[in-house]
């Protein structure tokens, strides 16, 4: 589906109607980002794409702990993670990324008549 929002790269909807994966990128990481977005708005599951980052520095981005962090957030809060010791350019680079990934779930769902505030701030349904 196509979508006008900075650093997002593709968009689509589950089949179900059970969500949204988007990918994107951001100014700082070498590589995409793809996140799965709920119908209630809540990050599912965040992957980091085959990237370009520094082997031991900004490759650490794609550890499993990292990506966890955004699960259950919104594009209220999907910022509220930490960054990597030694990776912080990648690190933000990345979080950038999920945050344009949520402006788009944002538009996209809001332009379908969805509730993108479902969830409430910490990942509790409202």
């Amino acid at each position: 589906m196509p979508v006008e929002t900075e650093g997002v790269t593709e968009a689509a909807r589950a089949a179900n109607g059970a969500g949204w994966v988007i990918t994107a990128q951001a100014q700082g990481y070498g590589g995409q980002v793809m996140v799965a977005f709920g119908q209630d708005g809540a990050i599912r599951a965040v992957e980091f794409l085959a990237n370009d980052e520094t082997p031991g520095l900004g490759q650490k981005v794609r550890n499993e702990a990292f990506g966890a962090q955004f699960s259950g957030k919104t594009s209220a809060n999907a910022y509220e993670v930490d960054a990597i010791s030694g990776a912080t350019v990648s690190s933000n680079a990345a979080i950038l990324a999920v945050e344009h990934a949520c402006a788009a779930y944002d538009a996209l769902a809001g332009a379908e008549g969805e509730d993108t505030h479902a969830v409430q701030e910490g990942g509790g349904q409202a």
